[in-house]
């Protein structure tokens, strides 16, 4: 039998990959050598800046922003952690109200891109500001 393939990988430590991570569930062609990560949007930034880890859980907004910036992943159609981002919206509504078409050629705060796992899609022909993330 080949060797495995060794793959530096980062998920986190949820119930739905635990027999991965603890080796309950094996690969005869991978053998995946998981990175101690407590929050795993932390790792993001290294994933996608500095091509850290071979196979790694991510936001599909920061994979989004990496794509744009031509990184080199593929997007595997497997969800880890699944959840609503509607809670990171924030809007000042001393503003009045507003529709997604009014924003088009509107500047939109983001975080810097791919500094974290939060941040919002648009079309293109909005002119995009960027922060550094705070933590």
């Amino acid at each position: 039998m080949p060797d495995k393939m060794k793959l530096f990988t980062m998920i986190g430590d949820y119930p739905n990959t635990r027999a991965l991570r603890s080796g309950a569930i094996k690969s005869d062609l991978v053998d995946y050598q998981f990175d101690d990560v407590k929050v795993p949007n932390t790792a993001f930034k290294p994933l996608v800046r500095d091509a850290k880890y071979d196979c790694s859980e991510v936001a599909i907004n920061t994979f989004l922003q990496a794509r744009y910036y031509d990184k080199p992943y593929i997007l595997l159609p497997a969800t880890i952690v699944g959840r609503g981002q509607i809670h990171n919206l924030l809007y000042n509504s001393e503003r009045g109200v507003i529709k997604p078409t009014d924003l088009h050629g509107k500047r939109v705060g983001v975080p810097r891109p791919p500094a974290c796992g939060c941040a919002a899609c648009w079309p293109n022909s909005t002119a995009w500001t960027s922060r550094r993330c705070a933590g």
